[in-house]
């Protein structure tokens, strides 16, 4: 048995992203070694993805799971995670009292 199969796919895809990032930190540094840090990001992402498929022949049920699946990438980079700027903000006194200390020989 013979099978000839022709299949004809014309995909439109429209991709508009907007990213926005404002950053603001303000550190105070008394020489009494006390550091006061505030952080403060703000993200704003939107994104727009238009997709227009149009099958003259074959399956949709495929083209419809691998758009199922980018969709749900798009979902995953969108995330944002905020867990890491606890780490950042940690002060440790002991680096500082290196730091502040005053060396005099050559």
């Amino acid at each position: 048995m013979k099978v000839k199969l022709e299949m004809e796919i014309e995909v439109e895809l429209k991709v508009e992203m907007e990213l926005k990032l404002e950053i603001e930190v303000k550190v105070k540094l008394e020489m009494e070694l006390k550091l006061e840090i505030e952080v403060k990001v703000k993200l704003e992402m939107e994104l727009k993805l238009e997709i227009e498929v149009e099958l003259k022949s074959g399956v949709l049920s495929k083209v419809g799971r691998s758009l199922q699946k980018s969709s749900a990438r798009w979902e995953e980079l969108s995330k944002v995670r905020t867990g890491g700027w606890e780490e950042l903000t940690e002060v440790r006194t002991g680096d500082w009292e290196e730091l502040s200390e005053v060396r005099t020989g050559g």
